[in-house]
C-alpha cells in the first residue's frame, strides 16, 4: 500500500546500529525484501547507493567535512557548522608538557597497584585522564538459564565473603541462608539448574573457608595498621589489613575467590603491602589462600624492601611520562617460560621459546575454545602497542620492564598445594 501510494518519493528508515556497541543491525524482513527486489531489477548494489547511513550525533563531522568522493549526508543542524570550520585541517601532533615533580610528594599503594596492574592503562588514566575501557552495558532481556565466567566469579565471591564472616560452627547455616537469598533475587536460574550451579560452588567455598579457619585457629585478628614509609623524599602510604598476631609474631592472611596457582597478577596488591610493611620495619609473612593453592611470601629485610620501593617509584615517574612497553599478564608468562625453558635448553633457545609464547598470548584471537589475548582485553594496549614486536623493539622494551616491574614479585612468591 505504501509503494502504491507514493507519488514522488518513498522514504524508509530503520535503526541500523546497536545502542550498546554500535554493531550493525539488519533491517526488518519487509525492508530487506524491498532492498533485494531493487537489486534484482536495477542491478546489484543499487539499494546501497540509495541508502544513507546517518551518524548518531547531529554534530558528527560526517555532516560537515567531506572525506571521500560521496556527497555529504543532508543535515539541518547548521549551528554545528562553525564547530568544524577549525577542525577541517589535518590534526597536528602535540607533545605532552614535561612533568614538574616537587621535592617531596606522597603516593599510595593503590596508585602503585594501578601501575603494576596495567602500566599502559595507568598512563592513559593518570596522565591523560582517559579511560578507554568504559563501555555501555547491555540490558538483559531474557531469563537467565546459566551463568557466565564473570557471574560465576561474583557468585563465588559473595558466598566466600559470607562464609568468612561466619564461624566454623555456623558456617553451613549461614551459607544456606545466603543461598536462599540469592535465589530470591532472581539473579540465578530457577529450578534444578540453580542447584546444579550452586552445589559445587557452595561445596568449594565451604572447603576453602574451613581450611582457612583451621589455619588461623591460634591467631588473633589485629586492627589495621597504617603505614608511612619515606623513600628518596617520597612518602608511600598504605593500610595493612587482614593482619593476625600470635605470641609477638605477625602475618597477613586472606582468602581470594577462584584459583590462585601461578596467578601472580592476583597477588600484586598483596606484594605491595608486604614490601611496604617490611620497608616500615615490620617482619611480616604473607599467606594468600585460593581454591587450588596457597601462596606464601617470606619476610624481606628492611633494606631490600626499601630498594624495591625505590625501583617502583622510578618506574612510576617514567610511566607517567610515556606508556611503558609491557603488559602485566604477558610479562608474568614470559618470566615463567624463561624459568621453565632454562632448565631444559641453553639460554638462547629458552629466550626464543619464551618470546614466542609471550607473542602468542599477547596477540591471540578469541575462538570457540580459547579466550582472546591480553591485547584484545585492554583497549589501551591495542591502541598503543598493536603488535608484540612494537613493545619488544623499544630501546628499553618489554624484557627490561617485565624484569624491573614484575621480576621480584615473580621470584619471591611460593605456591603450595592446599
Amino acid at each position: 500500500e505504501a509503494l502504491l501510494s507514493a507519488r514522488q518519493s518513498l522514504y524508509v528508515s530503520w535503526v541500523g546500529r546497536s545502542q550498546q556497541d554500535n554493531t550493525e543491525l539488519p533491517p526488518s524482513v519487509l525492508v530487506g525484501q524491498l532492498r533485494d527486489t531493487i537489486d534484482a531489477y536495477w542491478g546489484k548494489g543499487t539499494s546501497e547507493k540509495l541508502t544513507v547511513e546517518h551518524a548518531v550525533q547531529p554534530f558528527s563531522e560526517r555532516y560537515f567535512i567531506k572525506t571521500h568522493e560521496q556527497a555529504l549526508p543532508p543535515t539541518y543542524a547548521k549551528q554545528w557548522f562553525a564547530l568544524h570550520e577549525t577542525t577541517a585541517q589535518a590534526p597536528q601532533e602535540v607533545s605532552l608538557p614535561p612533568l614538574d615533580w616537587p621535592d617531596t610528594w606522597d603516593i599510595t599503594v593503590e596508585q602503585l597497584n594501578g601501575l603494576l596492574r596495567q602500566p599502559v592503562r595507568f598512563f592513559f588514566r593518570e596522565r591523560l585522564g582517559v579511560d578507554l575501557s568504559i563501555a555501555a552495558q547491555a540490558v538483559e532481556e531474557t531469563e537467565p538459564f546459566s551463568v557466565d565466567a564473570l557471574e560465576n566469579w561474583q557468585l563465588q565471591n559473595t558466598l566466600l565473603e559470607t562464609a568468612l564472616a561466619a564461624t566454623p560452627e555456623t558456617l553451613q547455616e549461614v551459607l544456606a541462608q545466603q543461598v536462599a537469598w540469592l535465589k530470591g533475587t532472581g539473579s540465578l536460574p530457577v529450578g534444578e539448574t540453580a542447584e546444579l550451579i550452586l552445589g559445587p560452588t557452595v561445596a568449594n567455598v565451604e572447603e576453602v573457608a574451613q581450611r582457612f579457619f583451621h589455619e588461623m585457629r591460634q591467631w588473633q585478628r589485629q586492627a589495621d595498621m597504617p603505614l608511612h614509609v619515606v623513600v628518596q623524599g617520597v612518602t608511600v602510604q598504605g593500610h595493612l589489613n587482614h593482619l593476625y598476631g600470635h605470641q609477638g609474631h605477625y602475618k597477613r592472611s586472606r582468602v581470594i575467590t577462584g584459583k590462585l596457582k601461578e596467578r601472580w597478577d592476583k597477588l600484586i596488591q598483596d606484594w605491595l603491602l608486604h614490601v611496604l610493611a617490611c620497608a616500615h620495619g615490620t617482619a611480616l609473612t604473607t599467606h594468600i589462600y585460593g581454591s587450588d593453592a596457597q601462596a606464601t611470601l617470606p619476610p624481606l629485610s628492611q633494606e631490600q624492601a626499601q630498594q624495591h620501593l625505590a625501583t617502583l617509584l622510578e618506574a612510576y615517574q617514567t610511566a607517567l611520562a610515556q606508556p611503558l612497553p609491557v603488559a602485566c599478564k604477558v610479562a608474568f608468562l614470559w618470566l615463567k617460560e624463561c624459568h621453565k625453558h632454562l632448565t631444559k635448553h641453553d639460554e638462547e633457545t629458552a629466550h626464543e621459546k619464551a618470546l614466542a609464547a609471550a607473542k602468542q598470548h599477547y596477540e591471540r584471537e578469541a575462538t570457540a575454545y580459547t579466550s582472546a589475548g591480553e591485547r584484545a582485553s585492554e583497549p589501551a594496549l591495542a591502541r598503543t602497542w598493536p603488535t608484540f614486536e612494537s613493545m619488544y623493539e623499544m630501546t628499553l622494551g618489554f624484557e627490561h620492564w617485565s624484569t624491573v616491574l614484575y621480576g621480584p614479585l615473580f621470584e619471591q612468591w611460593e605456591f603450595l598445594k592446599p
